[in-house]
């Protein structure tokens, strides 16, 4: 299973799934001895069985969920370090990135679809495309986000925010001094972890994100690289992977 960081992370070209199968062993067809030679053969309905087995793994790898260990802690509380989650491929359409290399894909003009504001996306880095990460979608084309005192704004607007306290459970270093739930313009809500409000990030110039791209921001805000630094920037709609749709076990 690859490794995606919020910070570094392996080649996406590697596309690795665990497919789970389960059958009643006892309605399996069994293999029949060869009563001359005493070696074992299969009987048809084995053999189709286990050929539809191989192309249901071949077709959930290539084209259903990935299975993915994340690194880092930009994403808590939402993710923790260590966590695997399942990211699925099609909800944005398929490019380079998400299949085989040896597949063709259609122009990314024809298939990117543009993810929801709230989606956990995984992602090739803008500038360093051996590396994937994780973050969250908060801007759309056309909008313009900046960064106030810690707080978002979009199109000039504060997004509503509810403070709350901190999850007992956290071990990061460093350790956030307040957490709140950012209420997004869609409705959805998340989980905010906060450090300071005086860092580079918390405080930035206003930027209107460009027809195909998305701006990306970690949960941990003042612990994450995203499209609020220079080195990072924007997201490309063809350079997403596909969105995390289930949180696994962490490690």
């Amino acid at each position: 299973m690859p490794d995606v960081s919020q910070s570094l992370g392996n080649s996406p070209e590697s596309n690795e799934i665990s497919l789970i199968v389960i059958f009643d062993s006892t309605k399996l067809p069994t293999a029949i001895a060869d009563k001359k030679g005493g070696g074992i053969s299969l009987s048809k309905r084995t053999l189709t069985i286990i050929f539809v087995v191989i192309a249901l793994f071949l077709t959930s790898k290539t084209f259903g969920y990935e299975a993915i260990r994340v690194n880092g802690a930009a994403m808590a509380p939402a993710i923790e370090d260590g966590q695997y989650v399942l990211a699925a491929k099609w909800p944005y359409g398929y490019n380079r990135y998400s299949v085989p290399k040896h597949l063709p894909v259609l122009p990314v003009e024809k298939t990117a679809i543009l993810p929801e504001r709230g989606d956990i996306i995984v992602f090739v880095h803008p500038h360093k495309r051996s590396n994937i990460h994780v973050s969250r979608v908060v801007g759309l084309p056309g909008e313009t986000v900046q960064m106030s005192n810690g707080f978002a704004i979009i199109d000039g607007s504060k997004l509503p925010t509810q403070d709350v306290e901190l999850p007992q459970n956290l071990e990061l270093s460093p350790k956030p001094r307040k957490a709140f739930v950012e209420i997004l313009p869609n409705g959805k809500s998340h989980m905010i972890l906060d450090i300071e409000t005086s860092s580079e990030v918390d405080n930035t110039t206003a930027v209107t994100v460009p027809e195909g791209h998305v701006f990306v921001m970690g949960d941990n805000r003042d612990n994450s690289r995203d499209s609020r630094s220079e080195d990072h920037g924007l997201v490309p709609l063809q350079a997403i992977y596909g969105r995390v749709d289930h949180f696994l076990y962490t490690l």
